[in-house]
């Protein structure tokens, strides 16, 4: 038996004010979830509140997300899932190693896998070898969930069916409430 079971764990990189929001929400209206962080914060983003949310969090690293080494981040999300021991795995991308391994572990347990995407075909320079290794990742999940039409044409470019591909639009109340340089209260 697991110690923090719960019924979805997501795989994410690191806390964000937006994704924050969508969990606490899920946490609201009584959804069984674990958020497994890579990392506690990014240099690229808003300061980290990572360690006081209020729904279940498992954090591989304290630190930022740029520091956390590979094989340290596949070790940690392998010995999370086990933790969790999920019945679902929602994957948030496939851009680094602990979404890979979440891929794997949910693969070899036989647990269905939710993606969800946020890229889209003009995003960024696309090669032939990271465009085969995306159609492999997406060749098992159960669904996809997306922002908009530009994320869901590049997901049915990659051979994801249609009929497999939600669109769950960014439709949080997006307020931010706290202190620091984003979300200060008035």
């Amino acid at each position: 038996m697991s110690d923090t079971a719960s019924e979805i764990a997501i795989v994410h990189n690191h806390w964000i004010h937006y994704k924050d929001l969508l969990f606490r929400e899920l946490k609201s209206r009584g959804l069984s979830f674990t958020v497994l962080y890579t990392a506690a914060a990014s240099t690229e983003r808003p300061p980290s509140r990572a360690l006081d949310c209020a729904y279940p969090v498992i954090i591989g690293h304290p630190g930022q997300y740029e520091e956390v080494k590979s094989f340290q981040a596949m070790r940690n999300v392998w010995r999370s899932l086990g933790r969790v021991s999920p019945k679902v795995v929602i994957i948030c991308g496939w851009c680094d190693w602990a979404a890979w391994t979440a891929w794997t572990w949910a693969l070899l347990y036989s647990i269905p896998i939710i993606l969800w995407a946020e890229s889209n075909l003009f995003d960024r320079r696309r090669t032939t070898l990271r465009e085969a290794l995306k159609r492999v990742f997406v060749g098992p999940i159960r669904a996809a969930h997306v922002y908009g039409s530009s994320n869901k044409q590049y997901l049915l470019a990659l051979g994801v069916p249609e009929s497999k591909i939600f669109t769950k639009r960014a439709v949080v109340d997006t307020k931010l409430r706290g202190t620091g340089s984003f979300g200060k209260s008035n």
